[in-house]
């Protein structure tokens, strides 16, 4: 199954940064399988082992290149504000002035182009009920809760594009992102921009509290295919060629 996710702005944080608010160039695979458990109205936290490695394989292709910006933003600490003061508009425009803020930087994602940004999944659910929810919720255009990019300042859409049987091809190109596992095979002097990314792949409960329990390095070649310099496995999807995150 195949659709697409488009909005205007992004910040898909990067985990191991420590000073700014980085971003990576993609949704990483924890927010994918966040924004399908957002599609089916499922609660944080119960979704994953549904949704892990094991039952729920995904790819991506950043279909509109992009580029990242650096901007300052403001940050009222609300918590501060007194119990009697109900917070209207009014009220949450002279806070500003008010109460204690505190600003910072955050890097956001943006079309390179001027346009939205458009990020095309691939998915492939071995739960048949899990498969068929989503495909029923995507072709009519029904998410359970509000879809963001990110953080929810960035609110998200999906285009349902497809269901497709999917075929083991070998092959020296595909259109997603890349895993690491395949790198010594890429042919780095055909690629016109790449970004190397380190994401988290899986979330588990560790003693009640969510924690990363997987991560994987990836190339994202921002639109462009990438060229290998021998044959390697890959999955042929409608008319194009993808590698699994998994």
């Amino acid at each position: 199954m195949v659709f697409d996710l488009l909005g205007k702005f992004a910040h898909f944080r990067v985990f191991y940064a420590n000073a700014n608010a980085l971003t990576y160039t993609f949704p990483p695979r924890t927010t994918l399988t966040g924004i399908l458990a957002s599609i089916l109205g499922r609660s944080r936290d119960t979704y994953y082992e549904d949704m892990g490695p094991e039952n729920l394989k995904l790819a991506l292709r950043v279909v509109e290149p992009v580029r990242k910006r650096m901007v300052a933003v403001n940050y009222v600490k609300t918590e501060s504000f007194p119990a009697e003061v109900k917070i209207t508009k009014r009220a949450a425009r002279i806070s500003v002035g008010y109460f204690e803020t505190y600003p910072t930087r955050m890097e956001i994602l943006m079309s390179k182009g001027g346009g939205f940004l458009r990020f095309r999944v691939y998915l492939s659910a071995k739960i048949y009920s899990l498969h068929e929810e989503l495909k029923d919720r995507l072709r009519s255009n029904s998410p359970h809760y509000s879809l963001y990019m990110g953080i929810s300042e960035f609110l998200a859409w999906t285009e349902f594009v497809g269901e497709y049987e999917a075929q083991d091809v070998i092959t020296d190109e595909v259109l997603s992102v890349v895993p690491e596992r395949l790198f010594e095979s890429l042919d780095f002097s055909s690629l016109k921009e790449a970004f190397v990314e380190k994401i988290p792949l899986h979330f588990r409960l560790n003693g009640g509290l969510r924690a990363v329990s997987e991560t994987a390095t990836f190339i994202n070649s921002n639109g462009h295919a990438v060229k290998f310099k021998k044959d390697v496995p890959a999955v042929k999807v409608g008319d194009e060629t993808i590698i699994w995150m998994e």
